[in-house]
């Protein structure tokens, strides 16, 4: 018989703890599904983006053409301060395709129901239907922030804002040549310093000086 020390025997008789891994159930959402009704009454059950644990996909807009059997689902997420968008195309026939770079914020058909126009906070892009699998024409504007997106016969009217301005393009489609900018100065900041001791403060006030109204998009 072996001898062992005392903290030995009594180390091998305690009982081994075991550690449980936390776990925690699963916080994905559920992957949205939608309707999509046709003249005929063809019906398409479109599928929405998986979202993950941080956010999840709703349908924001859709859009269909004067003429034409196509439908552009837009949908959008939101977490906090980010969110992001991708816009589906949509027909009876066929599953939907993913356009590219379709993180826009609104979105409309021109009136001949040929292209899809899609505007983020300073980029435009124009898809073709027909060729949705292709990338955008894309054309970048001086501007941070969509308010407004129109389209007529003949232009595309943006209207935006940047900073303490409002800031309205117009372009002619589908070439996206900016045919008109207009700036308007809607706020002005004023800057206070005042010392006290060794500490400087510096204080930023904001004032509206004007109002815009976008005139017609023709």
């Amino acid at each position: 018989m072996s001898w062992r020390p005392l903290w030995a025997v009594l180390l091998a008789a305690m009982p081994v703890p075991v550690l449980a891994q936390p776990t925690s159930p699963s916080r994905t959402p559920p992957v949205p599904v939608v309707d999509v009704f046709f003249p005929g009454g063809a019906v398409v059950r479109v599928q929405g983006p998986a979202g993950t644990d941080d956010y999840a996909y709703g349908l924001a807009s859709m859009a269909a053409p004067q003429v034409g059997q196509v439908r552009a689902l837009q949908w959008c997420w939101e977490s906090l301060k980010f969110s992001g968008c991708q816009v589906h195309l949509v027909r009876p026939q066929g599953p939907p395709v993913v356009l590219r770079n379709s993180g826009v914020r609104q979105q409309v058909f021109t009136p001949d129901g040929r292209w899809l126009v899609g505007m983020g906070d300073n980029t435009l892009r124009l898809w073709n239907p027909q060729r949705a699998a292709d990338a955008p024409r894309t054309q970048a504007l001086n501007m941070n922030g969509l308010e407004r997106l129109e389209v007529s016969a003949r232009n595309i009217c943006v209207t935006g804002r940047d900073r303490l301005s409002a800031v309205y393009t117009v372009l002619s489609w589908p070439d996206l040549k900016v045919v008109k900018e207009q700036r308007v100065q809607l706020g002005q900041e004023t800057v206070t310093t005042t010392k006290q001791g060794h500490t400087t403060t510096t204080t930023s006030r904001y004032g509206r000086v004007g109002t815009f109204t976008p005139p017609p998009c023709s």
